[in-house]
């Protein structure tokens, strides 16, 4: 074997172990969009979990669970506190504030948990586990 031939053959095997390498180090996630969807609700689920997970955290907790939930859920409570104490309105209404204030923070830290599970539970399936 001469040293031209020796070298055509390594740059053979170069060139071939360049393909794998970049065949292999596409992410994960590309891969799992070029494969087919076994029905329409699959491909909505994870059209779903991708858009959740590109918007982010913050617009998670927030947008999606504290202001629709946890707004509403804390007014309804401070408004059966200040009906049921009509004896003393100022202490009914620092209680009922107390208390949405308490309703809102408990939807966030609920929002947080959960957004911290889906995340996990993401990257887990995605290969990236942290």
């Amino acid at each position: 074997m001469s040293d031209a031939e020796s070298e055509s053959a390594g740059a053979a095997e170069h060139a071939h172990a360049a393909e794998d390498v970049e065949r292999w180090a596409t992410p994960r996630r590309a891969w799992a969009a070029l494969q087919p969807a076994h029905s329409r609700d699959a491909l909505r689920r994870t059209a779903r979990r991708e858009a959740r997970m590109s918007r982010g955290r913050e617009h998670f907790v927030w947008q999606a669970r504290v202001l629709p939930i946890g707004i509403p859920v804390a007014v309804g409570v401070g408004a059966a506190l200040l009906r049921r104490e009509r004896r003393r309105p100022r202490r009914a209404l620092s209680a009922a504030v107390g208390a949405a204030l308490l309703t809102v923070a408990a939807s966030w830290i609920g929002a947080t948990l959960e957004w911290e599970l889906f995340e996990r539970a993401y990257r887990r399936e995605h290969g990236r586990d942290l």
